[in-house]
């Protein structure tokens, strides 16, 4: 009882000594000053993830799978990427690189003296880093973290030490929340302070080109369509609620923190098989769908509705598919749009299930053929090369191709073929939209030609069509 007494007044002691902060006021307007050298964050204070866990353990295992967690050196191909770019373009680059992917080594001024084995720049965005940002900007990791006033006895190694901040904690949760959580955390201005991205002319060595601006896509959106069903916020999509007993959790839900997205290679790097099935259920969960808008069989025919046009053996048969970004609140694909593949594939089949033709199926060393109908977008360098190594971040100067969806918005694209001259109707054609990550030739370049388990090809949407048999609809 009197070591209770004690550890609750030392509590409340601690609580009542700190002063009212401003750490609940709105984010600041875009251009967050940068840090001065007495700033500078103590990094032992950002790290400590494992310790976080020892309480919150449903969200220390779920950030411990994601992408966050390997965002740094602890991710082969951003070890990769940059390594190669501090080669190519000095040291000084790392910078803005750093600024988002590894919030320790930007926040406490390490970014100048890189050593890539250190535990710095393998703890990826820690449960610290997100939870002390105090200020945000406008992207390109505009953000400022000040370093958490924690209950005495914050991450100590000392059992009987760290059973006493648990207590603590525990007889004053109302302060543990105040220090590591703030209102605006859960508004898309706070994701974008990282998932906006222009790299500027002091990078490029030309002028600044906007890569990613999910924010900025999403807002615009928001301003011009009234009364439609759109996501309002970012952690709706790729933070869902999901059951749990963590003492966060309010009537047994919490916000996973294995913030789903797009990247199916960490997972099968690191073999781990829950955090993949999370991605690509989210994945193919309805984000993009397939329409068929209209088919002909003649050049000279007007398309009309899929089911009501007939085809026979010899027909060429052209399609006019409508691709939709149904459910994503930007572009679609969004982020490192110049190395994700998303393609369509088409298998047509006659009345005996015999494959007639096949269209963008990847061959046996596992490559999207280059006639494929693809979806992204392709950057250029100064000298007009693509920017086909990750390098987009640091090289890109202007945009080559160009075939993303906007968000709420449609791309129509037309598959042609010829149907066999001894082919048997009815004929029908799957349609298919698949993902992967990365191509076999960019991983190839990452682990140097060592072998690596093959990236997953995920189907995010299909659609089947039949086309009847000519005997029973009349063609003219």
């Amino acid at each position: 009882m009197r070591m209770i007494s004690g550890l609750l007044g030392m509590a409340l002691a601690y609580a009542f000594s700190q002063p009212v902060l401003a750490d609940d006021l709105p984010p600041l307007d875009p251009g967050v000053k940068p840090k001065e050298a007495h700033e500078w964050v103590d990094p032992m204070k950002l790290g400590g993830s494992e310790y976080c866990g020892h309480c919150h353990t449903d969200i220390f295992h779920q950030w411990n799978a994601s992408t966050h967690h390997f965002s740094s050196f602890n991710n082969p191909v951003y070890r990769k990427v940059v390594t190669r770019t501090i080669e190519r373009k000095g040291q000084p680059t790392f910078a803005f690189c750093a600024n988002c992917h590894d919030p320790i080594l930007k926040s406490s001024g390490e970014t100048d003296k890189l050593d890539a084995d250190n535990w710095k720049a393998n703890a990826g965005i820690t449960c610290l880093s997100c939870h002390r940002i105090m200020e945000i900007g406008a992207g390109n990791g505009d953000y400022r973290i000040a370093e958490p006033t924690l209950h005495p006895f914050a991450l100590s190694d000392n059992p009987t030490l760290a059973k006493a901040h648990k207590t603590m904690i525990e007889l004053t949760p109302w302060l543990h929340r105040r220090v590591l959580t703030k209102p605006f955390y859960g508004n898309p201005e706070y994701c974008a302070a990282c998932h906006s991205l222009t790299v500027p002319s002091s990078i490029n060595g030309l002028a600044p080109i906007s890569l990613t601006d999910e924010f900025g896509q999403l807002h615009r959106r928001h301003q011009n369509v009234h009364g439609e069903d759109l996501p309002g916020r970012c952690i709706d999509c790729h933070m869902p609620e999901v059951p749990s007993n963590d003492p966060a959790a309010k009537d047994g839900l919490i916000r996973s923190h294995r913030f789903a997205g797009s990247n199916t290679a960490l997972p099968t790097f690191n073999r781990d098989l829950d955090q993949r099935e999370v991605v690509e259920t989210f994945l193919s969960s309805g984000i993009v769908a397939l329409r068929v808008a209209g088919v002909r069989t003649r050049p000279e025919d007007p398309f009309r509705s899929g089911e009501e046009v007939p085809a026979q053996a010899g027909d060429h048969v052209e399609i006019a598919l409508e691709v939709r970004n149904v459910r994503a609140g930007h572009q679609f694909p969004t982020g490192t749009v110049d190395s994700n593949e998303a393609w369509l594939s088409t298998i047509v089949t006659d009345a005996n299930a015999r494959a007639l033709v096949t269209l963008g199926q990847i061959d046996e060393q596992g490559l999207v053929p280059a006639d494929a109908i693809r979806f992204g977008t392709r950057f250029v360098d100064a000298a007009g090369n693509f920017t086909d190594r990750r390098n987009t971040t640091s090289d890109a100067v202007s945009i080559a191709e160009d075939s993303v969806i906007p968000i709420r918005g449609s791309r129509t694209v037309f598959v042609g073929f010829t149907i066999p001259a001894n082919a048997a109707s009815p004929f029908t054609a799957l349609f298919t939209l698949n993902w992967r990550k990365y191509s076999p030739a960019f991983i190839a370049w990452v682990f140097d030609g060592r072998d690596t388990p093959p990236l997953p090809v995920t189907p995010l949407a299909s659609l089947r069509l039949t086309l009847p048999a000519t005997t029973s609809i009349n063609r003219n």
